[in-house]
């Protein structure tokens, strides 16, 4: 997946907080279950988890504070040459 970062102040600051490799981006992804694709695993030792084998997608968001402590991605190459490419 391609991302853009707009132009403009705010595109600025967010790429200012990266690395020049990428770093590691908090992120955060907000979707919809499709009707009977989750399963439910009951644990003795635990609560149950849910497996969501199909989603709609709504959003995906770089954030500061992920939800989740493994929440984040890795942006693949040099950002500088994709924010001039995407210029």
């Amino acid at each position: 997946m391609v991302a853009l970062v707009d132009e403009g102040p705010a595109g600025d600051a967010f790429l200012a907080e990266v690395d020049e490799d990428g770093s590691r981006l908090g992120l955060s992804i907000a979707f919809d279950p499709m009707p009977g694709t989750t399963v439910r695993y009951h644990r003795a030792d635990g609560p149950d988890e849910l497996c969501r084998n199909r989603v709609w997608l709504r959003e995906v968001a770089v954030v500061g504070d992920p939800a989740y402590p493994d929440a984040y991605l890795y942006a693949r190459g040099s950002l500088g040459s994709l924010a001039t490419a995407s210029k």
